[in-house]
């Protein structure tokens, strides 16, 4: 029970990093095609 525990908030974690990640990149892109 405890390992799944983990196992849930390590997914959930990883799924958090991965959004965070796509929403600098798209923020990014965006800054990039203002300045052009």
């Amino acid at each position: 029970q405890f390992i799944n525990q983990i196992e849930e908030l390590e997914y959930i974690f990883q799924n958090y990093v991965i959004q965070t990640n796509t929403v600098v990149v798209l923020r990014d892109n965006l800054r990039n095609i203002a300045d052009q």
